[in-house]
């Protein structure tokens, strides 16, 4: 007769087998190309061409309903863009979002946001913008099974130099204006 230790072992090992089979983690691969119907802000153009490549993975078994949304922990992205990788935790409003929606099972949107200077997003280029992945364009199957694609859209922001420039003009119209009252 076996000892319980032995009893208990086999049981664990089973409970492992079992619970590594329930477990289905799916990845999706993106490739997104910002056009020009994409872009906006003064710099936009500049941005035409510029692609995010990457994935995001999440748990089948999280999908009961079919129109279920994902958040972090239960969803993980991984974008590249302009040469750098970013990550969950660099969305605009993490731990919120990204948000990955379904229809009837199947992905159809995932809403993330990379914003210069928020959670650690330094896009390395003199220029600022923020990316987004449109949650508006719903994926479109790809050729390679799994792969999705969809729009990337960048909007630009004013780089710091001309927020200076702008502040410094409120500030000398304050004084042209405080003048011609006290004259």
């Amino acid at each position: 007769m076996p000892r319980p230790t032995t009893r208990l072992a086999a049981a664990l090992l089973l409970c492992t087998f079992v619970t590594g089979a329930v477990a289905a983690p799916m990845t999706y691969s993106f490739d997104a190309v910002a056009d020009a119907s994409s872009v906006f802000g003064p710099t936009g153009a500049a941005f035409i061409g510029t692609r995010a490549i990457g994935s995001f993975t999440y748990d089948t078994d999280l999908i009961v309903i079919g129109d279920e949304i994902l958040a972090p922990p239960d969803l993980t992205i991984a974008i590249r863009v302009l040469g750098l990788d970013f990550t969950a935790v660099n969305d605009n409003d993490y731990s919120s979002f990204p948000q990955l929606g379904f229809v009837g099972g199947a992905p159809t949107f995932l809403d993330t946001i990379l914003m210069a200077g928020v959670n650690g997003v330094d896009f390395g280029d003199p220029r600022l913008f923020s990316m987004r992945l449109d949650p508006d364009d719903p994926f479109v199957p790809g050729t390679g099974g799994v792969d999705l694609s969809t729009r990337l859209v960048i909007e630009t922001v004013p780089v710091p130099s001309a927020m200076a420039l702008f502040g410094l003009g409120l500030v000398a119209l304050g004084r042209v204006r405080r003048r011609s009252q006290t004259t």
